[in-house]
């Protein structure tokens, strides 16, 4: 349970019975004054005194047991609010043993195939050489979703801190599309890459930039179109700083937009088109956004350009 849940449970824990210790002195203060405005009026007996005592007394108690009734109810509500978390981490955890068990076992069904082939006849170099490539290849996809999930975990557990430092987009953004260079030049995907005003710096963490736009950049290129183009462009647009990639291609069926940012989802042409992925990329991009507070959004639809749009408000360029 993170503070910021904690500070908003305890914040209405506060409200709820401070209201409600309110209501209660007020409606003590109402009944005292109602018995001293009789008690004015009338003449005071022993009697009267007794009877006065016991309608207090009497009121008394009965606000007291509706406080505790209505304190029973907030008590329930709180106890229902913060096990929400520990519900929602239980049904992580499931849903994460499901996929990752799936996920897991056709990379393991190939390694196993590929070493059954290799075993059952002598073969040449090339072939073993190629066996071997093949499962190298399967070996590092686990790699990436192992650490694509140590990411996520780190980021959920809250136990990543931000260091900020001037850094120049260029430069940044430059550095994040090298690393596809070579998919780049062998799909014949045309790059387009625009940064305005030139020589913008946004004070950001690094790592955290990087991580969000290597997994953007990496989800374009993969479902770009072989001869297709990919644009990304870094704008300042009032006190924010709009980052955009667009890439051709398929496109994402507007339906499934609403799911595209969680943990592995994978849209309905990415399976039909048996392309390699986990779905952990774009969970990874919305969990680094919300903690360097940036919002990020998709708009696509089949048959049309995908565009990813970060958004980074109150940033400091030069």
């Amino acid at each position: 349970m993170n503070k910021n849940f904690q500070n908003e449970i305890a914040r209405k824990i506060i409200i709820q019975v401070g209201l409600l210790t309110l209501f209660l002195c007020a409606g003590l203060l109402v009944v005292f004054a109602l018995e001293m405005y009789w008690a004015t009026n009338a003449t005071l007996t022993t009697a009267y005194v007794i009877r006065m005592l016991v309608e207090v007394l009497a009121a008394t108690c009965i606000f007291c047991l509706l406080m505790f009734v209505v304190l029973y109810f907030i008590s329930r509500s709180v106890a229902r609010k913060s096990l929400q978390p520990l519900h929602e981490a239980l049904e992580r955890e499931r849903s994460f043993t499901s996929y990752a068990s799936h996920e897991f076992r056709t990379p393991l069904a190939v390694l196993k195939g590929s070493m059954e082939v290799l075993i059952r006849k002598p073969r040449t170099e090339a072939e073993y050489r190629a066996k071997i490539i093949e499962c190298i290849g399967e070996v590092d996809a686990m790699n990436q979703m192992v650490e694509d999930l140590l990411t996520l975990t780190r980021v959920g557990s809250g136990r990543m801190t931000m260091e900020t430092k001037p850094t120049d987009m260029t430069d940044l953004l430059n550095d994040v599309i090298s690393h596809h260079a070579e998919q780049l030049i062998q799909r014949n995907i045309h790059l387009h890459l625009e940064v305005q005003p030139e020589g913008s710096v946004l004070t950001i963490d690094c790592r955290a930039m990087t991580t969000i736009l290597s997994n953007v950049i990496s989800n374009a290129v993969k479902y770009c179109n072989d001869g297709g183009s990919i644009g990304i462009t870094s704008r300042q647009q009032g006190d924010a700083t709009v980052i955009q990639v667009t890439n051709t291609g398929r496109g994402i069926p507007r339906q499934e937009l609403d799911h595209v940012f969680k943990q592995f989802y994978r849209g309905s042409d990415a399976q039909q088109h048996c392309t390699k992925g986990f779905g952990l990329g774009l969970a990874i991009v919305h969990q680094f956004a919300e903690i360097i507070g940036a919002t990020v959004t998709m708009e696509s639809d089949s048959g049309q350009p995908t565009t990813i749009t970060l958004t980074m408000p109150h940033t400091n360029n030069g």
